[in-house]
């Protein structure tokens, strides 16, 4: 990050230390004799999916716990950062008996948490150690993943 507090590129000598050479590609793009980049990484680092469908309806038995976003929650955009939605569903799993080691999750964002919102974190078993929740400020759903928990991961 940049004096101004914004993201700043680095400098052309430590992107080639990082690197181990120099760096010839355009901008965003791997350099010849580079494999991958930044926006195409190695097969081996690509995301792999759960296969399971995000739920479009949630059943009436859920267990709800609730948070209210703290200035540490939040990002340089000045809204609740993505990993910290993660976490808020780890909590609510782990007070409700379930493990809080997340291994994997599809994701669905559709709005934003700022410092001060109260959240109210919803979840419910899809099957075995997989769940899905509902991230909600008010009735408006901001945040909707399914995770797979440590005892059934298969990585």
């Amino acid at each position: 990050m940049g004096p101004t507090g914004r993201l700043a590129r680095l400098p052309v000598k430590t992107r080639e230390a990082v690197y181990e050479g120099e760096l010839d590609g355009v901008r965003g793009v791997a350099a010849e004799g580079h494999p991958s980049s930044l926006f195409n990484p190695p097969e081996s680092l690509r995301p792999g999916s759960l296969d399971l469908v995000l739920p479009t309806e949630r059943p009436e038995e859920v267990d709800q716990y609730r948070i209210t976003v703290r200035a540490s929650d939040i990002d340089i955009f000045k809204h609740v950062n993505a990993a910290n939605y993660v976490r808020y569903v780890a909590s609510a799993l782990s007070r409700r008996g379930g493990s809080e080691s997340i291994h994997r999750a599809e994701l669905k964002y559709s709005g934003q948490a700022v410092v001060g919102d109260v959240l109210d974190v919803l979840t419910w078993s899809l099957s075995g150690d997989v769940y899905a929740a509902d991230i909600l400020r008010g009735d408006e759903v901001l945040f909707r993943p399914v995770v797979e928990t440590e005892s059934s991961s298969v990585l």
